[in-house]
């Protein structure tokens, strides 16, 4: 961080001499001398100070453009490793550098290449599941233009849509890679229907309430309560509307039942670690659609607390979980855009922090 200026400088304190034969002392300074070296040197400061902040800057800018540019380079001609790591990285910098029109315009200039490895079948379904995390994190985050973001959604659904029953009624059969890449898609999709208007809400209601619950077939135990996530957070979304705030649905009696059933599973063939899981997660979402229930709990993190209290908190937390990991904590305490998401205000400084002493082990210990 650049310096500041050199305020409340000390200055020596010369003690009067007498003056001998009306002789001035050579190193006594009159007042005048005083104010101009003073002067000089305040001016030097501040001349100094612009040029380290310039120089820091400078550097700063130059290692962002370095690492992007990078990691442009890994997602368009690494191996299916590099591009998904790099493509894990570019969602990492995206919220790490927050809503600004950096962000944005690194998001717009890598957008197409990752929505290009994202469509494409020959790909890895790992590189593919990356590259649609971050198309959600970064419409998520950098993206103003609602198009743009129907269009990442429409693309989302390109991919997980081939999980939707067949022609004939069957369920589709995937190994456990596509699986997990329906999963991404659908769970990134899910994180931007989160921030949808009105409207657009409206119309997934009339085109995809009757489409989605076909996913709750599928034979991964992720997909399936990702799915009923997704259906949740529909719900909500469509009663927070006054109006509305009795929707139903066209199908819900069936929706229902399917997901008591699920909520309710007993079946061997299932693992018993699977079964709990479901069990568990549907039983919220059943809640949700046929009473209006909410998840509700809390994220503690240093001195502050994150209450998920909605359908929509929930899926933007995990969301960002997913991306962060075990970072989530700091970034709930220092980052910006994330605090602001969840509404937690400027960050805390760490001057306003109690002194932590540690406990009597560790005090002994040293």
């Amino acid at each position: 961080m650049p310096k500041g200026k050199n305020k409340g400088r000390r200055q020596r304190r010369r003690e009067e001499q007498p003056l001998q034969d009306g002789v001035v002392d050579g190193d006594e300074l009159s007042g005048d001398n005083m104010s101009v070296t003073s002067s000089t040197s305040d001016t030097r400061s501040v001349l100094v100070d612009d040029k380290m902040k310039d120089a820091i800057d400078g550097l700063t800018q130059k290692r962002k453009v370095t690492l992007t540019d990078g990691l442009e380079r890994c997602l368009k001609k690494g191996g299916a490793e590099e591009q998904t790591v790099a493509a894990t990285c570019i969602g990492l910098l995206l919220i790490q550098l927050g809503s600004n029109p950096e962000s944005e315009m690194l998001f717009k200039e890598v957008r197409p290449q990752l929505n290009t490895i994202m469509a494409d079948t020959s790909r890895s379904p790992k590189v593919r599941a990356s590259c649609a995390q971050t198309l959600a994190i970064g419409s998520f985050i950098a993206s103003e233009e609602l198009e743009d973001i129907r269009n990442v959604m429409k693309s989302l659904e390109n991919v997980f849509k081939a999980s939707y029953l067949k022609g004939d009624g069957s369920t589709p059969s995937h190994t456990a890679d596509v699986a997990a890449l329906h999963t991404s898609a659908i769970s990134a999709w899910t994180l931007l229907l989160s921030i949808a208007p009105p409207p657009v809400i409206q119309n997934f209601l009339d085109s995809h309430l009757t489409k989605l619950p076909e996913l709750l077939n599928s034979s991964d135990v992720d997909l399936r309560i990702t799915t009923g996530e997704a259906i949740a957070l529909i719900y909500e979304l469509a009663r927070e509307d006054d109006e509305a705030s009795n929707f139903e649905g066209d199908d819900i009696i069936e929706l229902c039942e399917t997901l008591k059933q699920l909520a309710t599973d007993s079946n061997k063939f299932r693992a018993k670690k699977d079964r709990r899981q479901q069990r568990a997660n549907f039983r919220d979402i059943l809640k949700a659609v046929e009473e209006g229930d909410s998840p509700y709990y809390r994220v503690r993190f240093g001195l502050e607390c994150l209450e998920i209290d909605s359908w929509t908190r929930k899926i933007q937390y995990d969301a960002l979980c997913h991306m962060l990991g075990t970072g989530m904590y700091v970034h709930l305490q220092e980052n910006e855009i994330i605090r602001d998401i969840f509404g937690l205000g400027s960050p805390i400084p760490v001057s306003a922090l109690p002194v932590c002493r540690g406990s009597k082990a560790e005090r002994v210990s040293f």
